[in-house]
């Protein structure tokens, strides 16, 4: 257990009266199983959110999840290999240095030189950086990349902190950046750390939430507790029952799509998946929001698309697809015939009956509840599934070796371009190794003035085609006391968005 303090940070409450509404510009918020507070090498998702309130990456996402300039300020392709970024130059690092190419350098550099930072996969396309002068750098790849900016959305870190010794434990838990939110005070002896806000941030000078105390906790467990005492405000979580585990009285709940988009994989390299009459059929036929209910209780958001539903690049975020006698006549349409009970059809003078093995890891529970639920939708049709349950190392390897034809997994995807790799032909992660010239052709002309009308057109082409079975984006939830006010948006990128207009 966390031991027992007196502090009077609670007791700190400067209210103030804005168009005679009186509010506590104060918050708390909690700090869970600190590793370290440096954002290149924290493992920690806790950790990190908190992080992104003081350290700034040269993009980043708005609530659209539309790139947006940062600690750049301009960016354009000199050559398809050569891409230069003139840096923001209002930016100041907490202690008041400045804030120039050299730290942009250092922290590629940084990123480059460390075992397992996490950013290493956005800059493995970056041959190296160059100094053109404190305000601009020039970005060598090894090949073209009309995505780069989306990859450059790691934090930087200032070099004269940091040089010489990046796992440094001292400097470590501290943090000097160029966001918001800065530290007033942080010890190893007191488990509230304190931020204040950054009244030289170059986005804002006025802000409602004036003082944030980071409440330090050993496990997410003693987190809940501090939630429900109230000696915190704020708390995420992944449960998706988790008024069981909170209770619901006294509580604000803010849902929001995760990056965990659950689909199903069609192998197209089989004969019968690779018609898209088929695929569409199986889209059709599975109740997502049914799913959604009964195995997540409520906590997911429909989608065939594997693009976040509130991205500005989503084009049909509403698109409910469930409907048998719709997924009956496509498969009419396409020359299907049930006299005897069983679809059938004749494809290169071979006769095929409909139906399919779903590969499913038998480690989830929930995966399992969800399986159950495809192959009684699929038997509305007329469709037998036999599912196949294997361990996790197995399930992957299947997944990666194509020997499967359908498989029920969850994708992680971080960023709306991450559809790009899910459908090039050649890409790793292309696991239902599908092709279309015209896709490709697409994906090969965008940039970045057309990326709107090019994403546009992929998706249409997707809907028709139904590459991957698509059902729903699972939900995280944002929970807040009763008295938390403000702008509460958040977003699976950043779920303290707009957090300099909360109070209490």
């Amino acid at each position: 257990m966390r031991a027992s303090f007196n502090t009077d940070n609670k007791n700190t409450l400067n209210e103030n009266i804005i168009e005679n509404e009186v509010y506590v510009d104060t918050i708390n918020l909690p700090l869970i199983e600190v590793d370290t507070l440096n954002p290149l090498l924290t493992k920690n998702k806790h950790v990190a959110d908190i992080l992104k309130l003081i350290y700034e990456p040269l993009f980043d996402f708005d609530e659209k999840n539309k790139i947006e300039p940062k600690l750049a300020d301009e960016w354009n392709e000199r050559d398809e290999l050569v891409w230069i970024v003139k840096l923001n130059r209002e930016a100041m690092w907490h202690s008041y240095k400045e804030f120039s190419a050299e730290d942009v350098i250092f922290t590629y550099n940084a990123i480059e030189n460390s075992e397992d930072c996490i950013y290493k996969e956005n800059i493995k396309n970056i041959v190296s950086m160059e100094k053109i002068d404190d305000d601009a750098i020039q970005i060598n790849l090894a090949s073209k990349d009309q995505y780069l900016i989306y990859k450059l959305t790691f934090p930087i870190i200032p070099k004269y902190y940091f040089e010489g010794d990046l796992k440094n434990e001292i400097k470590n838990k501290n943090a000097v950046g160029t966001g918001p939110y800065k530290f007033e005070s942080a010890s190893e002896e007191n488990p509230v750390m304190t931020l204040v806000a950054n009244k030289n941030w170059w986005k804002q000078k006025d802000f409602k939430l004036s003082r944030i105390y980071l409440y330090k906790y050993a496990t997410y467990g003693e987190a809940i507790k501090g939630f429900k005492s109230t000696e915190v405000d704020v708390i995420s979580t992944t449960m998706s029952s988790w008024q069981k585990k909170f209770g619901a009285i006294g509580i604000n709940d803010y849902m929001y799509s995760s990056t965990a988009f659950e689909t199903i994989i069609p192998n197209t390299q089989n004969i019968v998946l690779s018609e898209s009459s088929v695929r569409r059929m199986i889209l059709t036929a599975v109740n997502a929001e049914n799913i959604i209910e009964y195995v997540y209780n409520g906590n997911g958001k429909v989608s065939d698309c594997p693009i976040q539903p509130n991205s500005y690049l989503n084009k049909n975020p509403e698109n409910k697809n469930y409907d048998i006698e719709k997924a009956k006549q496509l498969l009419i349409n396409a020359g299907w015939e049930n006299s005897t009970g069983k679809w059938q059809k004749v494809i290169n003078g071979k006769k095929y009956v409909l139906s399919f093995d779903l590969l499913v890891n038998s480690d989830n529970e929930e995966k399992l509840n969800v399986a159950d639920l495809i192959k009684e939708n699929l038997k509305e049709v007329g469709i037998d599934v036999k599912i196949i349950k294997v361990k996790s190392a197995e399930f992957n390897k299947r997944i990666l070796s194509g020997k499967f034809e359908l498989a029920l997994t969850t994708l992680n995807l971080d960023m709306d371009i991450d559809l790009i790799e899910l459908l090039s032909y050649n890409n790793e992660k292309n696991y239902a190794k599908y092709n279309n010239d015209l896709l490709s052709k697409e994906i090969l002309e965008i940039n970045k003035d057309n990326i709107e009308s090019k994403m546009k057109n992929i998706q249409e082409i997707y809907r028709n085609e139904a590459p991957y079975i698509g059902m729903y984006y699972k939900c995280n939830n944002l929970l807040t006391n009763k008295s938390v006010k403000g702008n509460i948006n958040p977003t699976a990128w950043n779920i303290y968005h707009d957090i300099t207009s909360w109070c209490k």
